[in-house]
């Protein structure tokens, strides 16, 4: 089996800086409640195996799912309750397909490489809100599928010694899911846009690696909506080690966000017999409807030599989510990831 430092290998390993969004829900009561533009695992994974740089062009599949059955208030705890008093239940069965690809190339600009990148997400969701057992929430409750916000994106890469690699780099998640009003908390995209700049650090020693990251997103307003989502502090890091039949990692993320959502939100017009808003958008809760989560993920990756690529599959578990949908006992993500050099 080749070694996971082998020329031929390097360039699929870069391919996880492209990991994409994976998210589930969106509630009526807010504009962008329990989204973001940012994987719920965060982007580190087999990449942290090598520190090398390789020019050449790579592409990817990849495939999540979870299944979520909680959604978390500010403080932590679910909720159980709508505004108006009767009670909550919640259900999404949400997927994600994407395809990420790139090319580095082979140009030495200031003493690093230049890589451009594009991810393309595909999402899939069978949503249910549910008030007093009965009451179907109608713009929450759906089955929709399509093309999620895509992103694009560059990196600078440098060597900094033989054995750590920095990069530096600019990613924009665009608003091409799509996103109405009227069925706002079951839209595929999200409305706005969100520029993130990041740092990253790889390093091996013998078979152990490890890495660590920080991304900053900073989010557009939402037009449609007249709501702002605040922005995101993302901050990540992992660790792996190398054996005769792949690699082993455990990687941990933290997402926080610093800054209170904003806006007026836009006034329903249309309700149904029991109340409800078939339409609008409602203003940000007076705590900021600031998300928070953590999540731990184990992960093995592989090369597969027969099609020359690498094989990725993980399991991410979430806690202490505030203003977050929650998947049940976590959820799993595979990829395969091919380069050409």
């Amino acid at each position: 089996m080749n070694d996971f430092n082998s020329q031929s290998q390097v360039k699929k390993l870069k391919a996880l800086v492209l990991i994409c969004v994976m998210c589930f829900a969106k509630e009526s009561f807010s504009a962008d409640g329990f989204k973001t533009h940012f994987a719920t695992t965060g982007t580190l994974g087999e990449n942290i195996f090598t520190p090398n740089i390789t020019p050449g062009g790579f592409v990817g599949l990849g495939y999540k799912k979870a299944v979520a059955e909680a959604v978390t208030d500010s403080s932590g705890n679910e909720i159980k309750k709508a505004p108006n008093g009767l009670p909550f239940s919640y259900k999404n069965t949400g997927s994600i397909q994407y395809i990420h690809a790139g090319y580095t190339a082979a140009e030495n600009y200031a003493g690093g490489y230049l890589t451009g990148f594009t991810a393309i997400p595909f999402t899939s969701f069978d949503k249910t809100v549910m008030l007093a057992g009965t009451l179907s929430l109608p713009n929450s409750s759906a089955n929709v599928n399509g093309l999620d916000d895509l992103e694009i994106g560059g990196t600078w890469d440098y060597k900094k010694s033989a054995d750590t690699k920095y990069s530096v780099g600019l990613a924009l998640t665009t608003k091409t899911g799509g996103y109405q009003i009227a069925n706002n908390g079951s839209s595929i995209g999200q409305g706005y846009y969100t520029l993130k700049p990041s740092f990253l650090s790889i390093t091996q020693n013998g078979a152990v690696s490890y890495a660590y990251k920080a991304t900053l997103g900073v989010n557009s307003k939402n037009n449609d909506a007249n709501y702002r989502s605040g922005n995101i502090l993302s901050l990540e890091a992992a660790v792996g080690y190398k054996t005769s039949l792949g690699a082993l990692g455990l990687k941990v993320h933290q997402l926080q966000q610093i800054q209170n959502d904003s806006g007026s939100g836009v006034p329903a017009t249309v309700f149904n017999i029991y109340n409800l808003p078939l339409n609008g958008v409602t203003a940000p809760n007076t705590d900021g409807n600031r998300i928070k989560y953590s999540t731990a993920s184990v992960f093995f990756t592989t090369p597969v030599n027969a099609i020359g690529s690498i094989f990725y599959i993980g399991f991410t578990s979430m806690r202490n989510a505030f203003n977050a949908a929650v998947p049940n006992d976590g959820y799993y993500e595979i990829r395969l990831t091919k380069a050409f050099n």
